[in-house]
């Protein structure tokens, strides 16, 4: 019995909303949208239904826009993003440290979310 691994249940909801600009004063909303109870046994099997349904909830948005554009006769419109320059980067670097010092903070002493621990171990740290 000591190897049994216990069955856990969580409750998903996700969801992706956009907003169109068709014309002047005129917007379409898109929004899909699901909740669902997932069973796992660990948090990489967890994770992965998550990566499933987050997979499905895309496709579901893509054919539904595309079938709502369509039957309305919008055209698709791209979004374009610009990187960032170096010297923008390093305005947003000082703002960081600024704002950090400024709540008492020192950004070199924290950890990014890139250096967290796996998932898979659920112990407690001793911090």
């Amino acid at each position: 019995m000591e190897n049994e691994v216990k069955t856990r249940k969580s409750r998903i909801t996700r969801g992706i909303k956009r907003t169109l600009s068709t014309a002047q004063y005129e917007t379409l909303v898109i929004e899909i949208g699901f909740e669902e109870e997932i069973e796992w046994s660990s948090p990489s099997e967890r994770q992965k239904k998550i990566d499933n349904w987050n997979t499905l909830l895309i496709k579901d948005f893509q054919q539904s826009s595309d079938r709502i554009l369509q039957e309305l006769g919008i055209t698709h419109k791209k979004a374009y993003f610009k990187n960032p320059t170096p010297e923008t980067m390093d305005k947003y670097k000082v703002q960081a440290k600024e704002d950090a010092a400024h709540r008492g903070l020192d950004l070199d002493d924290l950890d990014s979310l890139d250096t967290l621990d796996s998932l898979d171990t659920l112990e407690p740290t001793n911090d």
